[in-house]
């Protein structure tokens, strides 16, 4: 070399250098496994600190990663292949820009969501990934000495998390149950079944003119069917936290964004408690789910499942590719679905072991809520599936075909004839009744009038109760008909009901109901305009709003709520009555942000 020629500088030295086929292996398995511990820690800053819903599944810390290095090495992989092939191009800049930008644009998209511009997001990932590709490129051989620990120790943390789900998590149970005395012989099991968004009105155990329900009309007669029962709100959380505990919807904590706290028991933890087994399966992966505080107290509670599906959809890159609609993510995100068939068969496998003690079950059939779940084949023809109503129905037929062969296995092994059932929905659904379509935004009777049917030990058969009945009760009365000591559930059993008339009540029960806009959807229906609450006593209907306009419905005379009667009854004793309990039922208003907004 003549002393003219310039020498070559440690930078361009390595600048020069290239990955070798499992140098870069390593390096796109940190990359992956980093930009799946990025999106978890996100995720977990969102949860933990901001306390609002993810809609994560409990298995995200190693699901996610997993995900990340499994869509990733979907495209390196073909990678290796061709640099073994053409060794001279053993460095993949375009592949490396192509994953940096994939990670950036995750990381955006789980941090920002709707709030940054797709358009925004994609061009600044576009630049990320260019400029990540270039360093990477100059800085190979640095990189090279850490990348592989680097890789090493994410993937540890991955299977120290799977560990804690597949193995920790199971142990603690066993130490509790081997701790925890049994509960006295002859303690029934309890099981809790929720036809999510199943109004009364469509069932054929109603007097629906389709036969949706017929295995619940024949185990009606084994049983007690409240003709007029109301949920606490027209929406999942409310009604399954009043469900759990007993309490009205003002006084949990619940809301859109906010799960249930810990301030009040819940019948799961009250019967692991007391030393029963306790498993809960829910097909609903927005509101029934560990992350909104209703799995508190169970041994197992399934929400999102471990299948290949829900790994894929734990990435961001993996919503957009096996999600329901391609190149699409959702906030409130998706998750691998469950049919009624799953739900009864996973429950069916946990009620399989460990039979030894009583058991306390819920189980959540998400088919009638949207976009309902259909079976493929063998289902009644209702007219096609042309309409939103016709699928609708089809899926609670569904539903109650599965109640219906989970019931039969139970009484086949002699385990129903001591259980307790308990059947229900946590709210209905609107097809155009007040203009209105779906749910949430109405304290209507679609929406409040839910199905209820009970049978096991302490309940009578073939009794119908006509007097208004609430969700509130339930608690109680479960807690009434297995002799469970403590802790005290508020509201008044059931059983009295079919031991006196009226309930065993001397004044007429006060049923309420309340509900506000979601601050994350477009606010349409009544409660665009602030916080509903309801009251229900006797045949009367009463909505009111945060403005104050009222309305009054005579069910008994007028149960498609078609007249108002508010105007014409505004100095009676009976409005009088029902404002007051609607004032301390009511929600409080919305907080107002800064500036008025």
């Amino acid at each position: 070399m003549s002393s003219s020629e310039p020498r070559a500088t440690p930078r361009a030295t390595a600048a020069t250098e290239r990955f070798a086929p499992s140098e870069a292996l390593a390096f796109y398995a940190a990359l992956a496994l980093g930009s799946g511990w990025i999106g978890v820690g996100i995720l977990a800053f969102r949860r933990v600190v901001q306390q609002t819903f993810t809609w994560a599944g409990p298995d995200t810390a190693w699901m996610t990663p997993l995900s990340y290095l499994f869509l990733y090495g979907a495209v390196f992989l073909p990678g290796i292949v061709l640099w073994r092939l053409r060794p001279r191009h053993r460095h993949p800049t375009l592949v490396t820009g192509l994953l940096i930008g994939i990670s950036a644009f995750s990381a955006l998209t789980v941090t920002f969501g709707d709030g940054l511009h797709i358009a925004a997001r994609v061009l600044l990932s576009v630049g990320l990934g260019i400029q990540g590709s270039r360093l990477v490129s100059a800085y190979s051989a640095g990189l090279r000495r850490h990348v592989r620990w680097m890789a090493s120790v994410m993937l540890a943390g991955v299977l120290i998390a799977a560990a804690y789900s597949f193995l920790v998590q199971p142990w603690q149970v066993r130490r509790r149950l081997a701790a925890t005395p049994p509960p006295v012989a002859g303690a029934p099991n309890v099981l809790i079944l929720i036809l999510d968004t199943v109004r009364a009105s469509a069932l054929s155990l109603y007097g629906y003119h389709r036969p949706t329900t017929p295995m619940l009309e024949a185990w009606a007669a084994q049983g007690v069917v409240f003709d007029s029962a109301y949920s606490p709100a027209p929406w999942t959380l409310p009604s399954h936290g009043t469900l759990f505990t007993g309490e009205p919807h003002r006084a949990l904590s619940v809301n859109w964004l906010k799960p249930l706290d810990t301030t009040q028991p819940v019948l799961a933890e009250a019967f692991a408690a007391a030393g029963y087994r306790t498993a809960g399966v829910s097909a609903n992966f927005f509101y029934v789910t560990e992350e909104s505080g209703l799995a508190r107290g169970f041994d197992l509670f399934v929400d999102h499942p471990r299948t290949v599906r829900q790994l894929l959809l734990s990435s961001v890159p993996g919503q957009m590719v096996a999600g329901r609609i391609f190149g699409r993510y959702e906030k409130e995100r998706e998750a691998d679905e469950m049919d009624a068939a799953v739900v009864q068969t996973r429950f069916r496998r946990w009620l399989a072991r460990n039979p030894d003690r009583p058991w306390f079950g819920f189980l959540n059939f998400f088919d009638a809520h949207k976009p309902y779940f259909l079976p493929v084949t063998g289902h009644p023809d209702f007219g096609g599936t042309r309409t939103e109503q016709d699928r609708y129905d089809i899926a609670i037929w569904s539903i109650d075909r599965e109640i219906g062969a989970l019931l039969r296995d139970l009484e086949s092994q002699g385990i129903l004839e001591h259980t307790v059932v308990i059947i229900t929905s946590d709210h209905g659904e609107h097809f155009g009744e007040h203009g209105l379509h779906g749910h949430a935004q109405s304290l209507y009777v679609p929406l409040l009038h839910v199905p209820l049917l009970m049978l096991g030990p302490g309940v009578p058969k073939g009794v119908r109760v006509r007097t208004p009945a609430s969700l509130e009760d339930v608690a109680a009365t479960v807690q009434e008909l297995t002799g469970l000591a403590r802790p005290r559930f508020p509201g008044q059993s059931f059983a009295t009901c079919w031991r006196a008339p009226a309930c065993g009540r001397t004044v007429p029960d006060t049923i309420t109901a309340a509900v506000q806009a979601s601050p994350e959807r477009q606010a349409r229906g009544p409660s665009a305009k602030g916080p509903l609450v309801a009251v229900v006593v006797d045949q009367w209907h009463y909505i009111r709003n945060l403005e104050g306009r009222e309305e009054l419905y005579d069910l008994s005379q007028d149960p498609a709520e078609r007249h108002n009667l508010a105007a014409d009854s505004a100095d009676s004793d009976v409005l009088g009555r029902l404002r007051a309990s609607a004032t301390a039922a009511a929600l409080p208003a919305p907080a107002r942000q800064a500036g008025g907004q």
